[in-house]
């Protein structure tokens, strides 16, 4: 399996190095574009739509985390690898992004192993959960699912799709919110389980919230647009979805 990374690094000593070391180390990994600036980075990223993001935090006057502002979406699954030598800037990295890991400047070959192995175990599991999303989409003659399965490194947890309350997103990360309280977490973005979950069942109120229908108890329109569920919990309706919630209740 070859693996695309994008680059983002104005250095060029730190990008040779880096160059370098990938092509010594990872022969599966095909280096599809090199960016020095943000709106360079954005244009290569909508194009190549890379696996594996390498990001030098600092770029002049510019800095990587507005690029990820940028491109994090529904869509985002991109394993992101910062390389900075700041160990501030790597905390605050991690602390407000999704990260598969960070190294510190100069590069060596023992962390740049650790990283992309890790970024590559992470993409092989999303690549199997994929399949399995798939299987469980077409079989039963096509009958929605009743279940999902979230991979980690020793288990694979199977979560009852009648128990979901809702499903929120964190990045490029998705959290179930279960009736029995727990939160289960997983490496999959939101609009995959839009797409995933009945559509009966299911519905997208929010860019951050997708609710089981079932589980509200009311919807507040007073102040705001509001679904309170089952367990008190309240989740916004975004404006733009109102109109469209009304026509699923068939209110309209």
């Amino acid at each position: 399996m070859i693996n695309n990374a994008l680059i983002v690094e104005d250095d060029t000593i730190s990008l040779n190095i880096l160059k370098s070391k990938l092509r010594t180390h990872f022969i599966n990994i095909n280096i599809s574009g090199v960016a020095r600036n943000i709106n360079d980075a954005i244009h290569l990223y909508q194009q190549t739509k890379p696996q594996i993001l390498f990001l030098d935090i600092n770029l002049g006057n510019e800095n990587s985390f507005s690029l990820l502002d940028n491109i994090i979406g529904d869509e985002f699954d991109s394993q992101v690898i910062f390389i900075t030598s700041s160990r501030e800037l790597s905390i605050k990295a991690i602390n407000h992004y999704v990260t598969t890991g960070y190294i510190l400047k100069p590069v060596s070959s023992k962390d740049l192993i650790k990283a992309v192995n890790k970024a590559i175990y992470n993409i092989k599991v999303a690549l199997k959960f994929g399949t399995l999303e798939h299987e469980q989409q077409t079989c039963q003659n096509k009958k929605c699912v009743k279940f999902i399965a979230i991979p980690s490194m020793n288990k694979i947890e199977i979560i009852k799709v009648d128990e979901i309350l809702f499903c929120e997103a964190d990045g490029r990360y998705t959290k179930f919110h279960l009736v029995n309280g727990d939160i289960k977490i997983t490496s999959r973005n939101l609009g995959e389980y839009e797409r995933l979950l009945d559509k009966s069942q299911f519905f997208r109120i929010h860019h951050s919230y997708i609710v089981n229908i079932l589980m509200i108890n009311h919807i507040n329109k007073l102040e705001g647009n509001y679904c309170h569920l089952m367990n008190h919990k309240t989740l916004p309706i975004a404006k733009r979805r109102q109109e469209k919630l009304h026509r699923f209740l068939n209110l309209k």
